[in-house]
């Protein structure tokens, strides 16, 4: 940031203020720009940066008494610049900057409902910082001071309404969705034309009715009830056709139900979107098995072991599949391998007994 001082009658401010100033008056004004871009194009913005940057670092100036006067006549227009300059500060995660505005604004405005908003949101960005660089000690500091902000503001008399919605943020941030979605609602019921915010509400809307629909769906097939759950399922197909979970689902409901012609494709459309998933593979070979393809059914079977070859619900199917078979051989190796893996494994202890004792 450089500080330049321009003759007052150079200036030609009339647009901005009528001030009684001698024309020889030197006017402080502050930007990043230098001063051959700068003069053509100069602001209000430029003049109250300049003012402030002169007033603490120009003290023994000769105009500096001058300078605070104006800032003072500027009140409002002063305060309004560093609230948003310090917002700006905040968007681009410039805490530095930010903190150096605020810092300007408590001087100025210590009471005022958007300044503590403002230390609010730095605490919170500190707070997301250090949990970032696993600074969990200062995070948890951090999120305590800006949630008491939070909270304080909450409970102001008036309270402005901005506080639902960055209270609804972070919360947002911290993998709390009730809470925020509690927040950001409110703020939505007193500016609903906020689009990007209302589009994140409905789409974490239909995300929490995802998942609770979903928690039912699985609820009621672990109690027996497949049939009912399939009804939940085709309400969560048509809000999300693209999870391979809920075609997973419905295939799995329709296998228990032993509808395995309705479960192969809902099992096809889980591969399409999950290619080479082992759970997906090994209900698709049960349906193809309970479909009497057995052929086919051994061929998934046998791929899935590619990817995991230990996998015991996968070796125990194939032991089960060639003792239909009557593949004696295969059956006992199947057996051995589950064994080897699962000594305890009462069932294939059991069948491999059986296979033994009918070996003359």
């Amino acid at each position: 940031m450089q500080l330049y001082f321009i003759r007052w009658d150079k200036l030609k401010m009339s647009q901005f203020a009528d001030w009684d100033l001698p024309e020889d008056f030197l006017m402080p004004i502050a930007s990043a720009q230098n001063f051959e871009d700068l003069f053509p194009n100069i602001t209000k913005e430029h003049i109250i940066m300049g003012l402030v940057v002169a007033t603490t670092t120009q003290r023994d100036h000769p105009f500096h008494r001058e300078w605070i006067k104006i800032l003072e006549k500027m009140s409002s227009d002063v305060l309004d610049f560093f609230l948003q300059k310090t917002s700006d500060f905040l968007d681009t995660q410039d805490l530095k900057n930010a903190e150096l505005t605020l810092n300007f604004l408590k001087n100025i405005a210590p009471d005022y409902h958007y300044v503590t908003l403002l230390e609010a949101r730095i605490h919170e960005e500190k707070s997301l910082e250090h949990a970032r660089n696993e600074r969990w000690d200062e995070a948890q500091s951090e999120k305590k001071i800006a949630l008491d902000l939070y909270s304080g503001l909450l409970k102001a008399d008036p309270s402005p309404p901005e506080v639902l919605k960055y209270l609804g943020l972070f919360y947002f941030k911290l993998g709390d969705k009730t809470k925020a979605l509690e927040f950001l609602q409110k703020y939505l019921e007193i500016f609903p034309n906020e689009e990007w915010l209302a589009t994140l509400v409905q789409q974490e809307l239909e995300r929490k009715k995802i998942t609770e629909l979903f928690h039912t769906a699985y609820d009621k097939i672990m109690m027996g009830d497949e049939e009912s759950s399939l009804g939940v399922l085709e309400e969560l197909l048509e809000l999300e056709k693209g999870s391979w979970e809920i075609w997973f689902m419905k295939g799995w409901a329709h296998r228990r139900l032993e509808q395995f012609d309705l479960a192969l494709p809902a099992f096809d459309h889980a591969l399409e979107l999950k290619p080479d998933h082992v759970d997906i593979l090994n209900e698709k070979a049960l349906c193809l098995y309970g479909l009497e393809r057995l052929d086919e059914a051994e061929q998934v079977w046998t791929r899935t072991l590619e990817w995991e070859p230990m996998n015991v619900k996968i070796l125990s199917n194939l032991a089960i599949l060639h003792l239909r078979w009557n593949n004696a051989d295969d059956a006992r190796y199947y057996l051995k391998a589950v064994l080897d893996i699962e000594p305890d494994n009462a069932l294939m202890r059991k069948l491999l007994d059986d296979l033994e004792a009918l070996d003359p």
